[in-house]
């Protein structure tokens, strides 16, 4: 007796579960002013279950997700390996210097926001 399991995952499916890239804006805005991409993958979600799907449509969801996710992470951050991110190795140095007492939290953490390009919300 084998322990293998077969997925079997839907054949009518608006978009590609193992896809590997980011949608760009003329794949889901096809169709406009009609029914585009997006407008059928939506419908697509709501009608089959939406936030409680049949396994096979959760599994397709989330193949889905993690691909244009892992896509998403490859366009933000060029290096292959995700350790090796700027935004990882940033994350490293500051932990480590808060650890050892090197970095020191801002004494006024609203000033210290306002310097920054991102403005921070009240």
């Amino acid at each position: 007796m084998s322990n293998r399991h077969t997925i079997r995952l839907p054949a009518d499916l608006p978009y590609d579960p193992l896809r590997g890239a980011l949608y760009t804006r003329d794949e889901l805005m096809a169709g406009w002013p009609g029914e585009t991409l997006d407008v059928r993958i939506q419908r697509h979600v709501l009608d089959n279950g939406f936030r409680s799907p049949p396994v096979d449509e959760a599994l397709a969801q989330r193949l889905h997700d993690h691909h244009v996710d892992a896509a998403l992470s490859a366009f933000l951050c060029a290096e292959r390996d995700w350790r090796r991110c700027h935004r990882q190795l940033l994350a490293d140095v500051v932990r480590q210097g808060v650890a050892d007492g090197s970095v020191r939290p801002a004494a006024n953490p609203a000033a210290a926001a306002s310097v920054g390009a991102i403005p921070r919300g009240n």
